[in-house]
């Protein structure tokens, strides 16, 4: 089986393979020899090789999955857990799928960002400034399924907190899902102001731009949203294998 692959996030154009890089490879039919194994990038950037010489050997027809940066050790079982809570060292994976059968030979894998991105900016009273906000309602847990690629997620909701001397924007990567009844809460150095979201629509791959408006008298408390671009969140340019 001869592999290719690109990074195609088109919100984050400045993502792109580097020789050494290292994805990691499993059919969705179980087999021990196609479960986690790693393939490492050659000189051109695109075009990767089984890490142990020994590659994959397609033995039915099902999806090959494929995520980056690689845990674990090449060819065994990995868990992948996240906790969105702790954006400090949450990592940016991306992921693959692409359907095989006996017959593939080339393939080419598309990688994306796996978690969604949710940019937060303020438009509240002038001469205010935000010391601290809260986000309940959505979901922070989730196991990255290496069968299928998807986030198996926990279905509790807990309360993201951050407090600093200025919060003038922020950007949070989070687990795709559909939530409903998320609440913000923004403390000022001055009051403290809550705002119901309805519903918020995390997708993966995608970054959402959500304004959070609040006037003294209360008359304006609201927010708006828009698609954006992705933000680069520590992984730099390169994808590095941990």
């Amino acid at each position: 089986m001869e592999l290719s692959s690109v990074i195609a996030s088109t919100l984050n154009p400045s993502l792109k393979w580097q020789a050494g890089d290292t994805i990691a490879l499993t059919t969705s039919y179980t087999d021990n020899t196609s479960l986690n194994r790693f393939y490492v990038c050659g000189a051109d950037g695109q075009t990767f090789t089984a890490l142990s010489g020994l590659p994959i050997y397609i033995k039915g027809t099902g999806m090959l999955n494929a995520y980056a940066p690689v845990s674990g050790k090449d060819g065994e079982e990995t868990v992948i857990a996240v906790n969105t809570l702790d954006q400090t060292v949450l990592v940016d994976y991306l992921t693959a799928q692409t359907a095989i059968s006996t017959a593939s030979r080339e393939l080419t894998l598309s990688f994306n960002h796996a978690l969604a991105q949710l940019q937060i900016s303020f438009d509240i009273t002038e001469g205010e400034t935000v010391k601290k906000l809260q986000m309940q309602g959505l979901c922070h847990q989730a196991v990255l399924d290496l069968y299928t690629s998807a986030w198996s997620t926990s279905e509790v909701t807990e309360e993201y907190a951050l407090a600093a001397e200025v919060i003038s924007s922020l950007t949070l990567n989070l687990l795709p899902q559909k939530a409903t009844e998320v609440t913000f809460v923004l403390t000022t150095d001055k009051r403290e102001y809550t705002i119901p979201v309805e519903a918020l629509t995390l997708t993966a791959g995608q970054a959402l731009r959500i304004t959070l408006h609040a006037d003294a008298d209360g008359s304006s408390v609201a927010y708006t949203e828009e698609t954006t671009d992705w933000q680069d969140s520590g992984m730099g340019t390169n994808i590095e294998s941990e």
